[in-house]
């Protein structure tokens, strides 16, 4: 008997079809979602578990899927082929059976809707809480709200405004007539080789070739609705980073609702930037998955302390028991007793997703792949700090890595239980402390994760290189050459570099600059990692387009580093316990430990 959830997908996909073949305007609505989401989620469901939660994954979804067009269509123009608009609809007739027997089957689980939207689509459901599935309810409300503000914007317009649009209009209509990319903008102005990113471009041709709409409507409607799943994007990364169920629906409400950015930037018709932005939190939720499965690939050499500190590890429950910890039926709350654990790649595929995305981006828009550049550096140095930093790494907001089902422990032993009625002799001794052997060991294996992380990154980097190999030799002959030959210049010039402080100061902005600085601080004194990693990398950003604070900035941070080491030195005469501290007996010196101690009832 198929579940509940079957039959609303069902219903739902019979709707949405009699609706396309009926207007033109669901039509488009239709293929946008289609195109935008299933292509990424057929692939990112293909890997194993565990996964990050749902908001985040579909962020993963929109960008891999927006990379898989681009690159689709770098590879065709490399070729000398073309997409014709019979290839496209059997392609989109695929991709829709294919989404739909794949969600018809992950959603086949006997258990509450909340939890199944909650671990949609996994193999190994992830455990839930029930604040995290209003949490993820409320984060659609907040979107679905800010795709009809978008759409009211936009409702008294004819064209999209600014001289971008034109441009833009110009190289998707080639797009969708020549069913390539629009390296060559003839017969309509004589250039050939075109070095300009055309990934959105031929995103929103296919939607001009299928939908029926005019070219205006189709750049309008897609548009705004790219503007407005910025908000479902950024909640998403907010969900993978801060591990709080109010994260999500708070950074949707900033980014669609209250932020002038981006909803502003319809006035520029900044259409590829931002597509490109609402790549970038999907490429760093699988850039994060990424450095936590290569703690997975090295988990069975003894590495289990330090794999606490990954950015997107979940708990599976414990196997013991009707119920899981969190009173779920243990079939969702822990795999079968039966099924032996997989085994961890050599090489974690997140980074397969990380490479794709990568190279999408690349097509997409050249300045967010730098902006995007800086926050994976700013993830992968915060994975190596965080396991020489346990303070930064042990935070409430990073649950450590599932633990296999034959490796289970239930830790709670592990400690003294203190109660009412518990017969207690003393006191319980502290750990021993690790021998200088263990912490070689340790530092060893923390040693071996870093590096193990660190060339899985550069692989992905390299396998994302290859992938854009046609690409990035045009860009090379048509941009970085003249360059070489001191013909022109990458930099702009005039105004065009300069900050505007009026766009910086408009509106709320200057509430939420100073929600962030206060919260910021909060967090930053709660030793969480995620405001640090937001601070370096709008640090990084900062300095990226003015490198002239470099020179301010290095001498800083070299006194900063002094004075933090000189804290730290502590005197030898400060070690060497007092004379009352010498004679005082044991019994004293255990009393913080006794005043714990319940008596017998």
């Amino acid at each position: 008997m198929p579940t509940t959830t079957q039959r609303i997908i069902l219903a739902t996909s019979i709707v949405a079809a009699l609706g396309a073949l009926a207007d033109s305007s669901v039509r488009f609505v239709v293929l946008f979602f289609l195109l935008l989401c299933v292509p990424g989620y057929l692939v990112e469901r293909i890997l194993p578990s565990p996964r990050p939660p749902l908001l985040a994954r579909s962020a993963i979804w929109i960008a891999l899927s927006l990379s898989l067009n681009a690159l689709l269509y770098q590879w065709l123009w490399a070729a000398g082929l073309n997409l014709g608009t019979s290839a496209l609809w059997l392609g989109v007739g695929l991709i829709s059976a294919a989404g739909l027997g794949a969600a018809w089957r992950d959603l086949g689980v006997q258990s509450a809707l909340p939890l199944r939207l909650c671990a949609f689509a996994s193999k190994d459901p992830p455990l839930c809480h029930h604040s995290d599935q209003w949490s993820n309810l409320l984060t659609l409300a907040i979107v679905t709200v800010t795709i009809a503000a978008r759409r009211h914007d936009s409702s008294s317009l004819t064209f999209p405004p600014w001289v971008d649009s034109v441009h833009h209009a110009l190289l998707i209509r080639i797009a969708a007539e020549i069913g390539s990319a629009p390296i060559s903008l003839a017969p309509y102005l004589p250039v050939e080789n075109l070095p300009y990113h055309w990934g959105y471009h031929v995103f929103i041709a296919n939607l001009l070739r299928l939908s029926g709409l005019d070219l205006l409507n189709t750049m309008l409607l897609s548009g705004q609705l790219l503007n407005a799943l910025q908000a479902l994007t950024v909640a998403g990364l907010a969900q993978s980073l801060w591990r709080r169920p109010l994260a999500a629906p708070v950074a949707a409400l900033i980014v669609g609702c209250i932020s002038l950015m981006p909803a502003y930037y319809l006035s520029w018709g900044r259409y590829t930037q931002l597509t490109g932005l609402l790549m970038l939190p999907g490429l760093a939720v699988a850039w994060a998955w990424g450095l936590g499965g290569s703690i997975a690939a090295t988990e069975r050499r003894g590495t289990q302390g330090i794999a606490s500190s990954s950015p997107l590890s979940h708990n599976v429950g414990e196997g013991g028991g009707g119920e899981g910890h969190l009173g779920l039926p243990k079939s969702l709350s822990s795999p079968p007793a039966s099924r032996s654990p997989l085994p961890a790649p050599r090489f974690p595929l997140p980074w397969l997703l990380s490479s794709l995305i990568l190279a999408g981006l690349s097509l997409v828009h050249f300045r967010i792949l730098l902006f995007a550049l800086a926050l994976l550096a700013t993830l992968s140095l915060m994975r190596i700090l965080g396991g020489a930093m346990p303070h930064y790494a042990s935070s409430r907001a990073l649950p450590p890595l599932p633990t296999p089902s034959h490796e289970r422990t239930n830790h709670l032993l592990l400690k003294p239980q203190i109660g009412s009625g518990d017969a207690i002799d003393g006191p319980h001794p502290p750990p021993p402390s690790p021998t200088l052997w263990e912490r070689g060991r340790r530092h060893r294996d923390f040693c071996y994760q870093a590096w193990f992380g660190l060339l899985c990154a550069l692989a992905s980097g390299i396998a994302a290189i290859l992938l854009t190999l046609p690409w990035l030799w045009l860009l090379y002959q048509r941009t970085l050459a003249p360059v070489i030959a001191a013909e022109s210049s990458l930099a702009g010039g005039g105004s065009y570099n300069a900050l505007n402080s009026g766009l910086l100061w408009v509106g709320p902005n200057h509430l939420l600059v100073a929600l962030a600085l206060l919260s910021g601080w909060w967090t930053l004194r709660q030793r969480r990692q995620a405001p640090v990693i937001i601070l370096l990398w709008v640090s990084l950003m900062l300095i990226m387009a003015n490198p002239w604070l470099l020179s301010y900035l290095l001498p800083a941070t070299g006194l900063l580093m002094l004075l933090a080491a000189l804290r730290k030195t502590t005197p030898p005469n400060e070690d060497k316990p007092s004379a009352d501290e010498t004679h005082t007996p044991h019994a004293s010196r255990l009393t913080p430990h006794a005043s714990r101690l319940t008596p017998h009832a």
